[in-house]
């Protein structure tokens, strides 16, 4: 079956990579990430049954990790998370909802046999797949590693313009340059009644100015803030302007 094959193609990585020289071990991860990325639709439709969600969520306590094993008794769900977890996924979840993601976290086992691009890819992704920047349409991350995770993925493109890796990051770089300037629904970068600029996130983005001069986000930001200053550090029209004119130059910078 496929998920016994996705199971397998893990633990055949794992015994064989370390003998292998660095381009093939690159290949052989690339390899391994599209076959979960093809199972995980498949394995997705499991985790949307819905006596697999009332089962998810009966047996949840808010703040504990889904994926802890030792939560579960055994049954239907005990057996799903250790599939889940035995074909390099983990579970997420948000707003009441679970569902299985490519735990790149396994792949850090990984990182000093493949190519350096692949290698800063793992490290970008883990971040990302261990701790989701925003759930309920609220940032779940701190300003500080947003800009963290903006400047990481700035440097990957930097760095590596030919790397296969390229689309996933700009993408990702796309989404946290918004939340960067934009914020969340829920946690907003200006408030919505005094329309002030979050203290906690202008006093990071200042320090982020300072201490990346080379980084055009960071660059970019510095414009923000001294047209944001300009205008009391509220929300006016100049600022809106400002806002919308840099995130189309960080995102589409051709």
């Amino acid at each position: 079956s496929r998920d016994a094959s996705i199971g397998e193609l893990v633990d055949y990585v794992d015994a064989n990579i370390a003998k292998l020289p660095a381009e093939l071990a690159t290949q052989m991860v690339l390899l391994l990430e599209k076959a979960q990325k093809e199972y995980l639709p498949e394995l997705e439709e499991e985790y949307y049954a819905e006596d697999v969600q009332s089962d998810f969520a009966a047996g949840y306590v808010k703040g504990m990790d889904p994926n802890d094993l030792h939560l579960v008794s055994d049954g239907k769900r005990k057996e799903l998370l250790v599939k889940t977890k035995a074909g390099g996924f983990r579970v997420e979840t948000a707003e009441g909802m679970f569902w299985p993601v490519i735990d790149y976290e396994m792949y850090k086992k990984y990182s000093l046999l493949v190519s350096d691009d692949l290698s800063a890819y793992i490290s970008i992704m883990a971040a990302e797949s261990s701790q989701a920047p925003a759930k309920d349409a609220a940032l779940v991350i701190g300003w500080n590693e947003i800009v963290r995770r903006v400047l990481a993925q700035e440097e990957f493109m930097r760095k590596y313009p030919d790397s296969q890796k390229l689309p996933e990051i700009k993408e990702l770089f796309d989404r946290y340059v918004a939340f960067a300037f934009y914020g969340a629904n829920n946690t907003p970068l200006f408030d919505y009644t005094a329309h002030s600029f979050n203290k906690d996130a202008r006093i990071v983005f200042a320090r982020v100015v300072e201490a990346n001069r080379e980084s055009d986000f960071a660059q970019a930001m510095g414009r923000f803030l001294t047209v944001a200053e300009e205008n009391g550090f509220r929300l006016t029209e100049a600022v809106e302007a400002q806002r919308e004119a840099l995130v189309r130059e960080l995102t589409n910078p051709n």
